[in-house]
């Protein structure tokens, strides 16, 4: 064999290539050549040589020549399979030899070269294997990735207090700590906890949620513990509790603040022992779990008035994360309700194409005291009255405004000069009553919308008044 081309990549260049041969006379020159192109050519000879050498995991090529021993190469190849599925092997057969091609890639070889072989093949055939492999690894850091990115991309949202949550998730999802969501009801906290799951290393393990607040108090044991047959009236058959399903996973406890007191007992000796009794039972089951809880009380009230362990919620809060409210989510709600329109478009098979101007002011200028929750009931409803646009009347009537309304200006009332200069703060329509004109009125909405970048919603809250009251003022004055 002549001197090779260097035309293969560092990354082949950089390997070790074990050659299996029971006859190394015959694969001298193939060895030769492997280290003249940059190969540490590593030779074993007998079966005891290449089961060593298939230990050492630095090892990614092989070459087995087809004339060894059929056992032999059986046992090798059926290893290499076996034990090292990133081993790839090329395998050398004689010139028409079909039955050792079939059966050498049966047995898992990645390429089948014609002896005797010619440089340029065999060149081809280490870069090709090198490089599928290669791509391999990508695919699976891409869905390892993926898989990750799989329940953060669910939750929808631009603004500062989701970005800050997410981050924080981002940050705590590789350490073993117990983690508690702070939010309002209706602020998605499932949705962020089962995002954290997917960021963490347990994310091939299960995910299991339990609202504390919905399991009457009495039952409350048994649906966390899981119970033996016998253990109280009509427990028939034994059965797992939800910690116990969420073993090598993680455990998502909603409304935690709901726990009786004797359960947050048991709770707390089961994470601090890392292993649970089922009720009525005596054995003990090793407990494997990433505890994320939820509330939207204040547990530290709770722990002054005595209806929440101070002990309990240390465990707990390891790590805390707070959730946004929708109300400070503005920029996030025209957002979320197109994307609840597209939903409720496809389940009822509706075709609703978006919101009037007025219908997103209202959307944006409402205060959402039950949050992500209540705009999707909001939109729902309105996509099942809508015909091609949501307006104002398709809404629920719940959305009231919260804001103090404006008082008139009275007609004949004097006019303040242009050079009149708006105080830092923006000043509150409503509390301007008959004092000012309309060139003050004007000024102001200006000034509200350049503060706010244009978001007519904001806008009308720095004023202090109805979006509407803010739309029919703004057509008023002439304001684009």
């Amino acid at each position: 064999m002549s001197q090779p081309e260097p035309f293969i990549t560092a990354e082949v260049l950089s390997r070790e290539v074990l050659v299996i041969d029971q006859h190394p006379q015959e694969v001298f020159e193939l060895c030769q050549f492997l280290q003249a192109a940059g190969f540490v050519a590593r030779l074993a000879q007998d079966e005891a040589a290449a089961f060593e050498a298939l230990q050492d995991g630095t090892l990614k090529l092989a070459l087995v020549d087809d004339a060894t021993r059929r056992t032999f190469k059986r046992n090798i190849l059926a290893n290499f399979k076996r034990e090292r599925p990133d081993m790839d092997v090329a395998l050398m057969v004689r010139r028409g030899d079909v039955a050792s091609v079939v059966e050498g890639m049966r047995l898992g070889a990645g390429d089948c070269l014609v002896k005797p072989v010619e440089e340029e093949q065999l060149l081809q055939s280490l870069r090709s294997l090198t490089q599928a492999r290669a791509l391999e690894r990508e695919i699976d850091a891409l869905r390892v990735q993926l898989e990750r990115d799989r329940g953060v991309d669910r939750i929808l949202g631009t603004s500062l207090g989701v970005r800050r949550a997410i981050e924080m998730l981002k940050r705590v999802s590789s350490f073993p700590v117990s983690v508690l969501l702070l939010g309002e009801s209706g602020t998605g906290k499932e949705l962020f906890a089962e995002a954290l799951h997917h960021l963490s290393p347990r994310r091939s393990g299960p995910f299991v949620a339990v609202d504390c607040a919905a399991i009457p108090a009495d039952l409350v044991e048994a649906e966390l513990f899981g119970h033996v047959k016998g253990a109280f009236t009509g427990a028939l058959d034994a059965r797992a509790g939800r910690l116990e399903e969420a073993n090598g996973g993680t455990l998502f406890l909603d409304e935690i603040g709901n726990l009786p007191p004797s359960t947050q007992m048991k709770l707390l000796r089961v994470l601090q022992e890392r292993q649970l009794f089922r009720l009525g039972g005596r054995e003990a089951l090793p407990l494997d779990i990433r505890l994320v809880a939820a509330t939207n009380v204040n547990l530290r009230r709770a722990i002054n008035d005595g209806s929440f362990r101070e002990d309990l919620y240390h465990r707990l809060a390891e790590f805390t994360v707070a959730l946004p409210p929708l109300r400070e989510r503005g920029e996030d709600i025209e957002l979320l309700a197109r994307f609840f329109l597209h939903r409720f478009n496809h389940r009822f098979r509706r075709s609703v194409k978006g919101f009037s101007e007025a219908a997103l002011l209202r959307l944006k200028g409402h205060r959402w005291p039950g949050n992500v929750r209540e705009l999707q009931s909001a939109v729902k409803q309105a996509v099942i009255l809508a015909n091609e646009v949501v307006d104002l009347e398709h809404l629920p009537a719940g959305l009231t405004d919260d804001l103090p309304p404006v008082a008139a200006v009275p007609a004949g009332a004097a006019r303040v000069v242009a050079a009149f200069k708006m105080p830092e703060g923006i000043m509150p329509l409503w509390a301007v009553g008959q004092a000012i004109a309309g060139e003050v009125e004007k000024r102001a909405i200006e000034d509200a919308l350049a503060r706010s970048n244009g978001d007519k919603a904001r806008a009308a809250q720095l004023l202090a008044i109805h979006f509407k009251t803010l739309y029919r003022k703004m057509k008023e004055y002439q304001i684009g």
